[in-house]
């Protein structure tokens, strides 16, 4: 089912409107436009090796962080359409609700390594705020470790065995940055909303699939340290973002 709901619990209506963990990928992609005849021209250069000069870039495009790229413009209108309607995009399916039921399981086997985590679940979800119009909802956090959590319950084992080849958060970064972002931002969410130092933290991905034979490897986990450039990257983004979300507000007032 894929449709626009009415929030229907605290969790669902904090969330109305705001650039989450779990989908502000796109916002961090960067735009491009042509160069003006100045920039061209500004290029740096180097020797050509017969005495001459070149272009170091023959490109013709630059990165600009004033823009958005379509898939930040998607994000940002869906952001909008929530708050205009108070409604949000509910999707569900197959593997978003074996997802669901997995977590539980998966949760047993990291209790075993850390008892003392607090899981949030489909009936205790909670959104950490860190800003206005943004946050994010980690699947659990180890309080005493400063350890915050995100779980995959792939129903394909054959993307559970993807997840089990990725054994850095720098390969998570490269091969699936959606994940690494979400992490990321939950980390700073839930270190803001505790007062920690986000250099403090540490982040653990984890894909649990209940389908894997034992002596084979059920649930795999990726430990994601903190980066400083996310966490200044991250601002400038919430910064941009609920200005632009105001201003696409008022431009739509009758």
């Amino acid at each position: 089912m894929i449709g626009q709901v009415a929030p229907m619990t605290k969790w669902e209506e904090e969330r109305i409107g705001n650039a989450t963990a779990s989908g502000i990928t796109p916002l961090f992609e960067e735009a491009t436009r042509p160069m003006t005849e100045e920039e061209k021209k500004n290029r740096p250069k180097k020797d050509n090796g017969k005495g001459g000069l070149i272009f170091e870039n023959a490109g013709t495009t630059i990165i600009d962080h004033n823009l958005w790229t379509v898939g930040a413009w998607t994000y940002i209108d869906e952001k909008i359409a929530e708050l205009t309607t108070n409604t949000f995009r509910k999707v569900e399916n197959f593997s978003t609700d074996y997802g669901s039921q997995q977590e539980p399981l998966a949760i047993s086997m990291l209790k075993v390594t850390y008892p003392n985590l607090t899981y949030y679940g489909k009936e205790t979800q909670e959104f950490f705020r860190y800003s206005d119009f943004s946050g994010g909802s980690p699947d659990w956090a180890e309080f005493s470790l400063k350890l915050i959590g995100e779980i995959k319950c792939p129903e394909n084992p054959a993307n559970h065995i993807k997840y089990c080849r990725i054994l850095t958060g720098d390969q998570l970064r490269k091969e699936k940055k959606e994940h690494w972002h979400q992490v990321q931002f939950n980390m700073l969410c839930v270190a803001k909303n505790m007062g920690w130092n986000y250099m403090e933290t540490n982040g653990l991905f984890v894909s649990f699939c209940d389908l894997i034979n034992f002596p084979f490897k059920k649930l795999h986990t990726i430990e994601i340290l903190p980066n400083p450039r996310f966490e200044e990257r991250a601002k400038f983004i919430i910064n941009k973002y609920e200005k632009e979300l105001s201003s696409q507000l008022k431009f739509l007032r009758q």
